[in-house]
């Protein structure tokens, strides 16, 4: 998915990463699996 992003807004895999990362660190969690729960919690995943 990172490639994938990365290739569409023409930037580098590991700044794709990094943004990933950030946004992870602020949600406090450190997988997707969190992520998607958290998401859940706030009512923007059905």
């Amino acid at each position: 998915m990172s490639k994938e992003i990365s290739n569409k807004l023409f930037i580098s895999i590991h700044t794709v990463n990094r943004h990933r990362q950030n946004i992870w660190g602020k949600m406090k969690v450190d997988n997707l699996s969190e992520v998607i729960n958290y998401i859940q919690k706030l009512r923007l995943l059905t």
